[in-house]
Parts: structure tokens; C-alpha cells; sequence
């Protein structure tokens, strides 16, 4: 048998028993389909309500040497025709992609600041192109657009509809109805006219109303911004990854085209600016290198014709060939002075200070040549930054200062390489006087038309080199780079992603079970328990409470001694040797009072029997109610203790408590035995219990504080009250 302990431990086993847990909350299964069915129908309303949004992906690679980004194929020609913005930095450029600026100018080329939908309450995307009736803004309305304007084109015939305009001004609503009868039509607003086109015929047969939204291309451009998702594929790479969420895949798909599109075009903007000023300044020094050249052509004429000369090869040969080291540094020398005094005269010029320095114009000095260069790509930065944001932002007025900087230190280097080359001409010039000293039998003539015929040829080299870099500038605004190429061109699936039905129904169940499981945590927590033994008295008028122990795996006998004692008194002043403990809830602690009940009555020298019912889903059923099948076993603590145990399921039990058979057993049992002690099964569990109690003819109610709930108490005084119960009284568990 059994001691007392392990009882306690069994018992405890059983409270936190999943599989009774589980079923103790099956009869919240009704509350569970009602929040099912309250959330299907949310869900059902959010597919119906929401519109669908189709996600549309594209990938692109952006020119970036560091990332691998291949270059076109006029700059793998000749890298001289373009001294800007060589390469791209990945990580600006996807900045530069979701800038507003840039899509603003998405919005504007594609019409995505006109929304147009139809119905009444729930009102449905339509696309541009499926749309009756399109609405065109005035030239300039969009830019004095102060708020929305919504149209509402509502069809009253075949050939009429009822326009009402509606928008704000100044915080106030201003609305506008009128009938029209043809289109186009013009609909007047407070920021401009409106021109409607399209057929009134669609209209009507759309059978709904027609609303149109115009919007300013900058809201249009910041709401489609949040659309827009630009991301690296990975820090090693330049391909760049897009996705455009919309109502509609086509206008998604336009999106993200239209978008790399306007890329590609800003990005030859700024190339061709560098390369328009260099233009703008090689062709004003053509023209003055020309014009010196005429000049000098009839010079040379006017001379031979004066002096009747023909032709002074002869005369001069050795004079030219040992002079011709010195003439050939000289006529560099000279070139690169022109160059630079050009320069120097350009830069000088106030206006030009934060504008582009004319870059690749021939100039021999490297040093010079890389600090034009980045001077130059300081200011594209500047201005392509200044786009986006004003003169007060910290960063741009930190670029002008570098630029002024840059300015400067320019200027100092251009004046270093000037004076540097006047000395080297000077040096040169010397040794020319030098070596003309032993020509001085030479004709004046022949030193006049030297000097005559090396100015010409120092013009027309530079004129010749002017011409040749005109035509590679020229080359270089022609030349059309795309700096974003698609790897993967824009694709929409044919369903939409959002609202997903499967993860909305998913959703759905999980929200349906945390409602459920809420609301059975909600009647747990704020059901009303039983908190203090006086309420058992006064709610159970009829029973006293004659034990309150602390039910606790060490309890001592001394702690029961007083309830056993009180309650064989009250079994010996009624004869009865029956006493059936009961509880309304598992994990009162019945089975632990029926144990030391038993056990205290066995050591008193009484003859006692400890009859449990053990309530077991799992148990054998079986083969009736015989007395034969009841197996009594001695008690390991006492030789006049012993226990029986009947188990099955709760049919079983039922049909077994419910028999003549087992009445019979009974009153031979408290023939044999001199106290029979019944560990029932709990009322929840099995409500016959109480047919034990009349057959006991005296029970024990044991209820816990803090567990047993008040209503469970009301319900079995009420029953006491209806006089369908033997006497019982009741014990009180103080175990939390």
C-alpha cells in the first residue's frame, strides 16, 4: 500500500496533468469558434478593404572601379575625352536612386502625381490607361498647388456627368459642382484649370463614380520614396538591387524603368557641363589664336614682297639646323606660356570663381593638370549636392569653402608653372642672343623673317593643338554613358504579395488561440475564489468546518490529529462507518486528506479501509462490478490499514457507482471494516461523485482557499439546501 507521501506526490502529478488540464479547458472550445469567427470575418474585411500590392524587382549595376562596374565603351577609347567624374562611389549612387529630387522627376515625366479610382465606399485602383477620363493639370498648377484636389466624376446620363472638385484653401474647404456634357472640359480651381479627357460613354459604363486625386509632384514623389526599397546585393559588389511596391504591376514596372532612365540622364548632365565649359573656353582662344595667325601670314607676305626675297633655304641652313634644339624648346616653351597666360587671365575673372576650370586644354604641367581636375570634380559635388539641399545646410557651405580653397591653391600653382616657364624661356632666349652673336654677317632680312616664320609656327601649333581638343570635346558631348545598366529587367509576379491570404489566415488561427488562451487566463484570474474560511461557513449553512490544516508535503500528524479526531466523533455520534471525501476541483487536496484520515484512524487500532476511486483515461475497462475483482492490499505503516483501489475511465466508473453491486459491497464492507474511508473522484470530473456521498451516509468537503471557486460552493449549497445530500462538513486547505 501506499504511504501518505506518496499520495501527496501522485496527487500533485495529477494537478499538472496536460491531458485533464487540456480538457478542463475543452468547454472554452465555443468561445474559441466564436473569436475564430469574429477574426475570419476581420480578415475577410482586410482582403476586401485593402487594395492589393504587387512588388516589382529589378537589379542594375552601377559603374564602380573599386566594385568591379565596367566602364563604357568611349571612355575604355581614350580617357583624356572626359577629365570629370570618372568613376562612381555604389554607396552615393544608391543615395542619389532614392533621393526625392530624382523621382520627383519620375513622377513628373510618368503623370504618377494623378491617382485615379472607381466605386463608392471601397473604391478600386485604376490604372491610367484603363482609366474613361484622364485629368491634365495647367502649366504651372502643380507648382502653386497648396493641397490635393479631388475630383469626382459621377455619371448622371450617357452624356452627362455630375463633376464635383473639392480641395483646400488656406485651412479651409472649398467645393465646386458642375454638369458636363462633352469632353474635353475645362474645371476650374483655386491653384488653376484642370482640362478633363476621355469619353462620358466609359463613364456611364463603369456604372460607378470616378475619382481622381492630383497631387503635387512632391508628395506624389515622397510617397512613392517609401515605396522604393535601394539596397547593395552585397559590400563587394556594384550591383544594386530595386523594389517598388504599387496597386498596379505595369505602372511599377514603368516606375523602376523610368527610374534608372532619369539616372542615366542626370548622369550625362553632369558630364557634359565640364565638357560644355571647356568648349565654351576653346573657342573663344581659337578665335584669338586665328585671328593672331592672320596677322602674322600677311606680315610674312608684306615682308618678302618689301624686300623681294624668294627663297633664303640656302643662306640660312646651317643656321637652321644647329639652331634648331634651341628654336624646338623655345616653340614648346612659348606654347605652354600662351597656354597658361589664357588660363591665368580666365581664372582671374571673378565670375568664374565656383564655376568649372577649363581641365584638358594641352598643358604639360602634371601637378597643375590633377589640380584642375580636382578643383573640377569638387565642383560637380557641389552643384549636384545643391540640388537637394539649401545654401544653410552645414555640408554644402562646408564644400564651398573647399572650393574657395581649392580656388586659391590653384591660382598659386598657376602662378608657380607661369613663372617657371618665364625662366626657362628667359634661360633659352640667352642662349639664342648667344648663338646669334655668331651669325651677325647673317642679312637682317634672314633674322627678320626667323622671327616672322617662329611666330607663325608657335600660333599655328597651338592653333592645331586648340582644334584637336575641340574635336575630342566634341566627341565627348555627343557620346551618351549610361552609368546604370539592368542585369535583371523589371518583373512583377502575377499575384499580388500583400495582403498575403495565407499568412492572413495563419494570423488569424494564432490570434484566434491567444484570444482564447487570454480569455481563459481572464476567467481564471478574476473568476471569484474562495479566499477565507468564514465564507465556507456562511455559505455552506448547513456544514461546519471541522479541520483547516496546511497541506504540504511535510505535514505532521500533529497538524491532522485534531481534524481526525473531531471527525470520528462526529461518525461514532451518527453510527456511521462510512465517510466519502469529496471536492469539487482537482488539486483541492482530497486525496491527501482521505490518505491521512485513513492513516490516522489505523493507528487509533480501528480496523479501516481506504477505498479509492483513481479516475484513468488509459485504465482497462473491466468485466463489471463483481466484489471479486476489488483487490484490498495491507498498508506498509499499519497492519489494520488497507486499501483498495478501483480504476478505469470515467464510463466505467460511473456505470460502477450507478450499480446495485456496488451499494451491496459497500455495506459489507462497513460490516467488515470498522471506518471505510471513499477517495472519490472530483465533481468536475465526475458529477455522480455525489451518489457516493449518499451512499457513504457522511461526507467530507474539501476545498482549497485561493482554488475552489465561491460558485462551485454556492452550487453545492444550493443542492444541500434542496435536502437531496447526506450531512457533510467541510476541511479547509490553506496550501497556496
Amino acid at each position: 500500500m501506499k504511504t501518505t507521501e506518496d499520495m501527496y506526490s501522485e496527487e500533485r502529478k495529477e494537478y499538472f496533468n496536460f491531458k485533464k488540464t487540456l480538457l478542463k479547458y475543452w468547454r472554452y472550445r465555443y468561445s474559441f469558434l466564436i473569436i475564430l469567427a469574429v477574426l475570419c470575418v476581420l480578415a475577410l474585411a482586410v482582403v476586401i478593404i485593402v487594395p492589393p500590392a504587387y512588388e516589382v524587382t529589378a537589379s542594375i549595376t552601377v559603374l564602380d572601379e573599386e566594385r568591379g562596374g565596367s566602364k563604357n565603351d568611349i571612355y575604355s577609347v581614350n580617357k583624356l575625352f572626359y577629365s570629370g567624374r570618372d568613376w562612381l562611389n555604389t554607396e552615393n549612387e544608391v543615395e542619389v536612386l532614392k533621393s526625392t529630387s530624382l523621382i520627383e522627376r519620375v513622377v513628373s515625366n510618368l503623370g504618377m502625381f494623378v491617382e485615379y479610382k472607381s466605386g463608392g465606399l471601397l473604391k478600386k485602383h485604376l490604372p491610367a490607361a484603363d482609366s474613361p477620363i484622364l485629368a491634365v493639370a495647367d502649366s504651372g498648377m502643380l507648382e502653386r498647388m497648396a493641397s490635393a484636389i479631388d475630383i469626382t466624376v459621377a455619371p448622371a446620363t450617357a452624356s452627362e456627368a455630375v463633376v464635383t472638385v473639392k480641395t483646400e484653401v488656406n485651412g479651409d474647404e472649398w467645393e465646386k459642382k458642375e454638369t458636363v456634357s462633352r469632353l474635353p472640359a475645362a474645371v476650374a480651381t483655386p491653384f488653376g484649370r484642370v482640362t478633363l479627357s476621355g469619353s462620358l460613354e466609359r463613364t456611364k459604363a463603369l456604372d460607378k463614380d470616378l475619382h481622381i486625386r492630383l497631387s503635387s509632384p512632391v508628395e506624389a514623389a515622397m510617397a512613392s520614396a517609401d515605396r522604393l526599397s535601394v539596397s547593395l546585393l552585397s559590400r563587394t559588389s556594384s550591383v544594386v538591387s530595386l523594389e517598388y511596391k504599387c496597386p498596379d504591376r505595369q505602372e511599377g514596372m514603368n516606375f523602376l524603368a523610368e527610374l534608372v532612365k532619369c539616372y542615366n540622364q542626370n548622369a550625362n548632365a553632369d558630364k557634359n557641363r565640364v565638357a560644355r565649359r571647356t568648349q565654351e573656353f576653346l573657342q573663344k582662344r581659337i578665335a584669338v589664336i586665328s585671328e593672331d595667325l592672320d596677322m602674322t601670314d600677311l606680315r610674312l607676305e608684306e615682308f618678302k614682297r618689301q624686300a623681294g626675297l624668294t627663297d633664303m633655304s640656302v643662306d640660312t641652313r646651317e643656321f637652321r639646323e644647329e639652331n634648331s634644339m634651341y628654336d624646338k624648346d623655345l616653340h614648346e616653351v612659348e606654347t605652354q606660356l600662351g597656354l597658361l597666360q589664357h588660363l591665368k587671365s580666365f581664372m582671374q575673372k571673378a565670375e568664374n570663381r565656383e564655376n568649372l576650370v577649363p581641365s584638358d586644354i594641352g598643358l604639360r604641367d602634371v601637378n597643375l593638370s590633377n589640380n584642375i581636375n580636382a578643383h573640377n570634380q569638387l565642383v560637380l559635388d557641389y552643384q549636384r549636392l545643391s540640388r537637394t539641399s539649401s545654401d544653410s545646410n552645414p555640408v554644402t557651405a562646408n564644400m564651398r569653402s573647399q572650393i574657395t580653397t581649392s580656388y586659391d591653391g590653384l591660382l598659386a600653382t598657376l602662378e608657380s608653372s607661369y613663372t617657371g616657364m618665364l625662366i626657362t624661356k628667359n634661360e633659352l632666349e640667352r642662349k639664342t642672343r648667344q648663338y646669334s652673336s655668331r651669325i651677325s654677317n647673317v642679312p637682317a632680312n634672314e633674322r627678320v623673317l626667323t622671327d616672322i616664320m617662329r611666330q607663325q609656327e608657335n600660333k599655328q601649333s597651338l592653333y592645331l593643338d586648340l582644334l584637336k581638343k575641340l574635336e575630342e570635346n566634341t566627341l565627348m558631348l555627343d557620346a551618351v554613358t549610361e552609368n546604370a545598366k539592368f542585369i535583371d529587367l523589371p518583373y512583377a509576379s502575377a499575384n499580388p504579395t500583400s495582403p498575403s491570404k495565407k499568412i492572413l489566415l495563419l494570423a488569424t488561427l494564432f490570434m484566434a488561440l491567444v484570444a482564447t488562451t487570454l480569455w481563459m487566463i481572464f476567467r481564471e484570474l478574476f473568476s471569484t475564489k474562495v479566499i477565507a474560511a468564514d465564507e465556507i461557513g456562511k455559505t455552506l449553512k448547513k456544514a461546519r468546518v471541522v479541520g483547516k490544516i496546511p497541506f504540504s508535503s511535510h505535514i505532521g500528524r500533529a497538524d491532522v490529529g485534531a481534524m481526525v479526531t473531531q471527525v470520528k466523533m462526529l461518525m461514532d455520534d451518527r453510527n456511521q462507518k462510512g465517510v466519502c471525501l469529496f471536492s469539487t476541483h482537482d488539486g483541492d487536496g482530497k486525496t491527501f486528506v482521505a490518505a491521512s484520515l485513513a492513516g490516522e484512524l489505523g493507528r487509533m487500532g480501528k480496523k479501516t479501509l481506504l477505498l479509492r476511486m483513481n479516475l484513468r483515461d488509459d485504465a482497462p475497462r473491466g468485466n463489471g462490478t463483481a466484489a471479486d475483482e476489488w483487490v484490498v492490499e495491507p498498508s506498509a505503516e499499519d497492519r489494520r490499514l488497507q486499501e483498495c483501489i478501483v480504476t478505469g475511465d470515467a464510463d466505467y466508473l460511473r456505470e460502477i457507482i450507478s450499480s446495485q453491486t456496488f451499494a451491496e459491497r459497500l455495506e459489507n464492507l462497513f460490516c467488515e471494516y470498522d471506518y471505510v474511508v471513499i477517495d472519490s473522484v472530483s465533481v468536475e470530473h465526475l458529477p455522480n461523485t455525489l451518489q457516493l456521498l449518499r451512499l457513504a451516509g457522511y461526507g467530507l468537503y474539501v476545498c482549497r482557499l485561493g482554488h475552489t471557486r465561491r460558485k462551485s460552493i454556492e452550487e453545492l449549497a444550493a443542492i444541500d439546501d434542496s435536502g437531496s445530500l447526506p450531512a457533510f462538513d467541510v476541511v479547509v486547505n490553506y496550501y497556496k
